[in-house]
């Protein structure tokens, strides 16, 4: 245990055959848990004991770093406190993964984890745990590839489920609320997506079947489920066929000017927008009115798109053309 520590260094230990607890950061900032490998931490089966690495509420900025965690009789690593980074873990053979828990459980990012073997709830956010960064991880088996219950707002970027033995699902549960970014699933599971009470999410880029999401008790039209998509525009000069830097780029719902997006393109004249392509209740689909594209740049009369579907995510060129190309022609 690390009670009440700063810049400690726990590096290259074999912790093996423990009761409750491998690793505990109790009280302690800024420390490092470095590739040590955690096995075979029991506890009283289906209780909360049994952690491989726990971080405590009142431990904060740690480094959690290329750790082996298999055989917990709980979870392999759990964060209860802020600004905390799990990287590059390998945990496995366990009833839940890696945790973030409680309402001091904020500001964490759990990145490049590799998980499983598990057969509860593989990543999982819970009790009010929020503002919390999930990417680039890859979950494979568990009944549920992520649960996140009464916790969020919370990221999820460039992760990866693959639930290929069993039925595991992505679940927000008690107002659980998320985003979900880029990221995959594939299960043998009906669902890909379920909701409770007054849970919502955002799914962008997924691959996600909005078909085959679920709304479960404590639900109606108070939950829903924004799906969107990426939409680049690359700007172009008409005439010289150069980008064009700094225009700004306006995607907006033709029936719903209000409903917009916008961006500034970069060097390379190019912009990038989520925009809205359904909003899935209980219902069912609430599909967007078409939108519609308006770049304005300096020097340039304004170009524009029109009747623009969004389905999935979408490369537009806009071509537009210089102010003086106008004059010259009036004066002929």
């Amino acid at each position: 245990m690390l009670n009440e520590s700063r810049y400690a260094l726990v590096q290259g230990n074999s912790i093996t055959d423990c009761r409750r607890f491998g690793i505990v950061v109790n009280r302690g900032e800024l420390n490092r848990i470095k590739r040590n490998t955690v096995r075979g931490i029991s506890g009283k089966p289906r209780s909360t004991k049994g952690m491989g690495i726990c971080v405590d509420n009142a431990s904060n900025r740690n480094l959690v770093l290329s750790n082996h965690v298999t055989g917990c009789n709980y979870s392999g690593i759990v964060i209860y406190s802020r600004d905390n980074q799990v990287i590059d873990n390998d945990v496995g053979n366990s009833p839940d993964g890696i945790g973030l828990s409680g309402r001091h459980c904020r500001g964490n990012i759990v990145r490049d984890n590799r998980i499983t073997r598990g057969w509860w709830s593989t990543l999982y956010v819970t009790s009010t745990a929020r503002d919390n960064v999930l990417y680039n991880n890859v979950v494979h088996g568990g009944d549920g590839g992520i649960t996140t219950r009464a916790a969020g707002p919370n990221i999820w970027e460039n992760c990866h489920f693959y639930n290929h033995n069993s039925k595991g699902q992505i679940a927000l549960l008690g107002t659980g609320i998320a985003t979900f970014r880029r990221c995959t699933l594939k299960t043998n599971g009906p669902h890909h997506l379920s909701l409770e009470y007054g849970s919502h999410a955002r799914v962008i880029d997924c691959n996600f079947d909005k078909r085959r999401v679920v709304f479960g008790k404590g639900t109606g039209e108070h939950n829903f489920v924004e799906w969107l998509h990426t939409v680049a525009v690359n700007v172009v000069d008409a005439k010289s066929g150069q980008p064009v830097d700094e225009a700004v780029v306006r995607i907006e719902s033709e029936k719903d000017p209000e409903r917009h997006r916008s961006a500034n393109t970069t060097r390379r004249g190019r912009a990038e927008c989520e925009v809205l392509e359904t909003v899935i209740r209980k219902s069912g689909f609430h599909d967007a009115t078409p939108h519609q594209v308006v770049v304005t740049a300096k020097g340039f009369r304004p170009g524009k798109l029109s009747g623009i579907e969004v389905r999935r995510r979408l490369n537009l060129t806009v071509r537009i053309h210089p102010i003086a190309d106008e004059r010259t022609s009036s004066r002929r």
